[in-house]
């Protein structure tokens, strides 16, 4: 039987074989470990940049929660290309939060049924509104909310 891994791009190594990577052969005497990470920073600053919804799927969240995830690409500028997501909790106390993110997307608002399908959103531009967030004590940009273009 053929190994998952038995493919012309990763060959199988054979058993008394030594394996070689780009962090050297493996060595069961050694018991230390050194690399010099990068400084994190922010490689969005914070403003609005034009972009366009690429994804929005039905998820939940960690508190238990159902939410939709909102995947949105910058489509302009030195930072074309970077993903961003929003999350919007489907919970009584953060209905505002969806209710902004669908009218930026051209849809009803406050008190309206709203229907669609992923066709309908999918490449809608919007402008997003990235700020300077922090995640592990390290700051990180965040897409804090979008809106519709020209607002």
């Amino acid at each position: 039987m053929k190994s998952p891994l038995d493919t012309p791009n990763n060959k199988l190594v054979k058993e008394n074989e030594i394996m070689t990577s780009p962090f050297g052969a493996p060595d069961d005497q050694q018991e230390e470990f050194a690399i010099e990470l990068p400084k994190i920073e922010s490689s969005v600053p914070e403003g609005k940049y034009v972009g366009r919804l690429v994804d929005v799927e039905k998820s939940i969240s960690k508190a238990g929660n159902s939410m939709w995830v909102w995947t949105f690409v910058i489509d302009e500028g030195t930072f074309s290309g970077m993903e961003f997501k929003l999350f919007t909790a489907l919970t009584p106390s953060a209905m505002w939060k969806l209710t902004e993110t669908l009218v930026a997307l051209g849809f009803g608002g406050y008190g309206q049924v709203i229907k669609f399908k992923l066709t309908d959103v999918i490449n809608t531009r919007v402008i997003l509104h990235i700020i300077e967030d922090t995640y592990n004590d390290q700051p990180r940009p965040s897409l804090n909310k979008i809106s519709k273009i020209g607002d």
